[in-house]
């Protein structure tokens, strides 16, 4: 059984912890009154770690290392300068009748959206999924954080657009534990993107996934993605919910992969995760 839970919510970070009589206990918040955006415990060293989101104060990044009674700020990621073809200014020279482009998003933090731990063998390596679609990697637990420029640098990124933000972000970061170098990523109208070389190089993953109102089918077809999971007791077997439908009334769905597959399959009825656990039963997955 899951023994303790942590819940990020817009009011702070709470703890539940099971009363060993089928009931919670809800322990003492923290941060309480702040925006959590995302909680994140360490299997591998008992840290714990939580993102904020304080708007006009920005972002910023805590950890509580195991056995410590305080939390203790952290490095956030930053992006680089974002370079002058990249900001959508026009000086009048290129001037044209056609209409005009919409503004380039900022190169600026505005949420950590996804944290996740690096392998089993990979000591202090954590990932981040950002707004405004930035995956950024630690190598010391939070200390320093590095752009994965192989997939910030790809053409197609200009093109997203926010899936329940003005910007896109990357609302998912999976890790495989059996191999610590692939990685599986999920952009809300961008796909799912996976590396099998540390972030070296990225393909696109949806074929099979169904969305009939997309313009485009196949791998590369850009649907909706609103969470991506893996199972906890089948590490092989992921679930991404995606909506397919464009009307304000869109149905979510859930597409899995199953070991070794490359291709998605529908699961009907499927409910993801939105909530950490520190420890999940290992038969909680259905066939």
């Amino acid at each position: 059984m899951t023994d303790r839970l942590l819940v990020a919510t817009s009011k702070g970070l709470f703890v539940l912890q099971a009363d060993g009589k089928g009931g919670w206990t809800l322990g003492e918040p923290y941060f309480v009154g702040e925006p959590v955006s995302m909680v994140l415990p360490d299997p591998r060293d008992g840290s714990l770690y939580a993102a904020l989101n304080l708007g006009h104060f920005g972002v910023k990044l805590h950890r509580r290392r195991a056995g410590a009674a305080d939390w203790e700020e952290c490095a956030v990621p930053v992006y680089p300068l974002q370079p002058a073809d990249e900001t959508g200014a026009d000086d009048g020279a290129n001037a044209s009748a056609a209409a005009p482009s919409p503004p380039a998003t900022p190169w600026t933090l505005q949420q950590i959206w996804s944290l996740e731990t690096g392998g089993p063998d990979e000591p202090g390596v954590l990932w981040a999924g950002t707004i405004p679609g930035g995956l950024f990697r630690s190598d010391d637990g939070g200390d320093t954080w590095a752009l994965n420029r192989a997939l910030w640098d790809r053409p197609e990124r200009r093109e997203r657009f926010g899936g329940g933000y003005d910007a896109a972000g990357i609302h998912s970061v999976m890790v495989d534990p059996r191999e610590s170098r692939r990685v599986t990523i999920g952009v809300p109208c961008g796909g799912v993107r996976q590396t099998d070389d540390g972030g070296a190089t990225w393909r696109v993953s949806t074929e099979g996934m169904e969305a009939t109102t997309c313009p485009r089918s196949g791998a590369e077809m850009p649907t909706c993605k609103t969470r991506t999971a893996s199972c906890n007791a089948r590490r092989a077997r992921m679930c991404c919910g995606h909506s397919i439908t464009a009307r304000a009334s869109a149905r979510p769905t859930a597409q899995r992969t199953g070991s070794g597959s490359k291709r998605n399959h529908r699961a009907s009825g499927s409910r993801l995760p939105c909530i950490r656990a520190s420890r999940t039963p290992r038969d909680s997955c259905p066939p």
